[in-house]
């Protein structure tokens, strides 16, 4: 087990004044002889992406907890830019990512956890989390809290955000949790699950069990994964999905809180060689749900390494190469997706 900060809080006698803060929040002699695990949430009821945090971190609490780990859980704040559009809100973006990052990093800094799951779901909490997961460099997993259930409601409000959950639409959110995926941040076929879906409770419990496993072994750490090599993949993936132009935003910055240089100037040779190969909205005719109904970001993926358009050795989060990951995969549903060589 891979021990990272703990010695600054658990340990020795000049370490009481911190360890007396932990007592009354339940943390006993047990709990402080075990690596404390972060489940760094958006959860909120101010906008349906942050919704589905919460019931993600009651469900990795035991799969931690039965490992003879400890998890505790804290919660940043979340914002999502569908809320403040045509308005004074909407000229602040990008300071809210900063100020998320900013304060997941913070919160982790402070309680020197050992390794991290956070659980996001919006336009600038996502990139706001992963920001700061490269920052800290400790063992980390990323969860996206899933998008909203398409439904053909006749009030056209209530139609286009039927359930919790991120916009239906390849925007921002579902841009960047397919960017956090193809980075290696997160497990593979985890992001296109929707939000309401059962199945997320397992994707949550193994995000944790992925958690313990590089905490034991040591990585691949986020700035492993975070290389010159994964930033164009993820550019690739934007590109063929027709994903959101945040990404041109979104990936400099990551990329600079993990130490790589990577600018616009690298982004658009990228766009410019792939090709689009799926009908995703605003641009096509499907919904995201789409792209879960044909096998998810793995089945682009593999169909983009086909094409030889991935650096198939850039590394998972499981820690072996992304053309093996891929090797299993699903293919495209032609129905949905357009052929990358066509």
């Amino acid at each position: 087990m891979h021990s990272y900060w703990a010695g600054l809080v658990k340990e020795g006698l000049a370490r009481t004044s911190r360890r007396h803060m932990l007592r009354p929040a339940g943390l006993d002699n047990w709990v402080l002889e075990r690596p404390l695990i972060g489940v760094i949430t958006v959860t909120g009821d101010n906008t349906p992406c942050s919704k589905p945090s919460c019931p993600f971190d009651l469900r990795l609490s035991p799969t931690i907890a039965a490992s003879d780990e400890v998890s505790i859980s804290c919660s940043t704040i979340s914002a999502a830019d569908g809320t403040s559009t045509n308005e004074i809100g909407s000229r602040i973006p990008r300071a809210s990512r900063e100020l998320i990052a900013d304060c997941v990093e913070l919160v982790i800094r402070r309680l020197k956890f050992e390794a991290v799951v956070a659980i996001a779901g919006g336009d600038k909490t996502i990139p706001g989390v992963m920001m700061a997961m490269a920052r800290l460099n400790l063992p980390s997993v990323f969860v996206y809290g899933g998008g909203s259930v398409s439904d053909a409601h006749p009030t056209p409000e209530y139609a286009c955000a039927p359930t919790v959950g991120v916009c239906q639409r390849q925007f921002a959110a579902d841009s960047m949790a397919m960017v956090a995926q193809t980075l290696g941040l997160s497990p593979l076929s985890s992001v296109a699950t929707p939000a309401a879906f059962s199945e997320r409770a397992g994707q949550a419990r193994q995000a944790g069990e992925i958690a313990l496993r590089i905490l034991d072994e040591g990585s691949p750490l986020p700035r492993d994964l975070i290389t010159r090599k994964s930033l164009d993949n993820a550019c690739a993936a934007v590109a063929a999905t027709g994903s959101s132009t945040n990404a041109t935003l979104q990936l400099p910055a990551i990329a600079h809180e993990a130490g790589v240089s990577f600018t616009v100037h690298d982004l658009a040779p990228v766009f410019k060689r792939t090709l689009i190969m799926a009908e995703g909205q605003p641009g096509g005719r499907d919904l995201a749900g789409t792209l879960y109904r044909s096998a998810g970001v793995p089945a682009v993926l593999r169909s983009l390494l086909a094409g030889g358009a991935l650096h198939g050795e850039a590394l998972t989060i499981d820690a072996v190469q992304l053309q093996a990951a891929l090797s299993s995969a699903a293919p495209v549903d032609q129905d949905s997706l357009e052929k990358l060589t066509s």
